[in-house]
């Protein structure tokens, strides 16, 4: 995507609570200039890239037609071709302070709640990128858990996770129920994407007390629960639309919860769908099945190891393949 971050999102229309908010993570500035300016700068070396290519075209072409002497390079190559390494050099600068911002937004230490075991993973295939995870305290006991995946790749995810996150994090903190967090947030996310935009979600809220669990799902894959009682593993499947395409009543309407009990030795595996879509060199995507398969063996491990069993499962299938799309896990386990 071209277009301006500014044409993107209205980010005057959100409003000064958000905005003070995200002055406690990080200075608003840094975060939408800093996302700006590496789009910029990939536009700015895209552009240099082609002309330098369309050079190297006509002088192939010319040398195919019987020039055979390599012509000396037209003057302004000796002028582009070290802007196009200096861009280079500031967009490396720039990515890197995407990154680190993208970072802070993201949890560095789980959540500690007596009689649970939580880990996480999350890997770009880019810089940045825009799988989101997060744990939200809401006040009375509970913890909202979020693993979201915005449509796309690279920084205008990217733009989108910054706004999303934002949004829900102040919606959920006002004591809204988990459906109307989701719809109020549907609401102030959906006037602002491009269309085609969209964002899939798992919004739980977990009361360790009751050790339950309270599950909405918008458009995203279905948690996986490893139960000891069981044999094999069940995808917790609960419907609802994508955050971003349907209007406030449809999307609220369509909706659905789940309440789950949970038991000891219960496992939950939440993640995006890089992870049961990585491909191996012959373009074959692990699957649902696969990733169950490996959740399954791995369930009655520690929540760290049961995360580094998973992403070994990934590895192994992907081999030497290039990394197709943001992976994001967060494993859940009842002590």
């Amino acid at each position: 995507m071209s277009t301006r971050p500014s044409e993107q999102f209205n980010f005057g229309s959100l409003n000064d609570e958000i905005r003070a908010y995200l002055a406690d993570v990080a200075p608003e500035g840094d975060i939408t200039q800093a996302l700006c300016s590496v789009q910029e700068a990939e536009r700015r070396i895209a552009r240099m890239s082609r002309a330098a290519q369309d050079r190297e075209a006509r002088e192939a072409a010319r040398r195919r037609e019987g020039v055979l002497r390599e012509p000396a390079p037209p003057a302004e190559a000796s002028s582009v071709l070290p802007n196009i390494h200096t861009s280079i050099v500031a967009s490396e600068a720039e990515i890197e302070q995407a990154r680190n911002i993208q970072k802070k937004l993201l949890p560095d230490e789980m959540p500690r709640l007596a009689g649970f075991d939580i880990a996480s993973y999350s890997r770009f295939c880019r810089d940045v990128g825009g799988d989101y995870f997060d744990f939200i305290p809401l006040g009375n006991g509970c913890q909202a858990l979020i693993v979201a995946d915005v449509s796309g790749k690279g920084v205008p995810a990217a733009m989108v996770m910054v706004m999303f996150r934002s949004i829900l994090r102040m919606v959920a903190a006002n004591g809204h129920t988990p459906l109307d967090t989701l719809a109020f947030t549907n609401h102030l996310v959906q006037r602002d994407l491009l269309r085609g935009m969209f964002i899939t979600a798992i919004y739980a809220v977990l009361d360790p007390a009751a050790r339950k669990l309270t599950l909405l799902n918008a458009g995203h894959n279905p948690p996986l629960l490893a139960r000891p009682t069981l044999s094999g593993t069940r995808a917790v499947r609960v419907t609802g639309p994508a955050i971003g395409l349907l209007p406030d009543h449809k999307f609220r309407d369509s909706l659905r919860q789940k309440h789950l009990s949970l038991q000891h030795g219960d496992c939950l595996c939440f993640y995006t769908d890089g992870a049961t879509e990585a491909k191996n060199l012959l373009g074959e995507d692990l699957g649902e099945q696969a990733l169950a398969r490996a959740f399954r063996g791995a369930s009655i491990r520690p929540a760290q190891q049961t995360v580094e069993a998973l992403v070994a499962a990934v590895d192994a299938h992907q081999e030497e393949a290039p990394q197709h799309d943001d992976i994001t896990l967060v494993v859940l386990r009842v002590l």
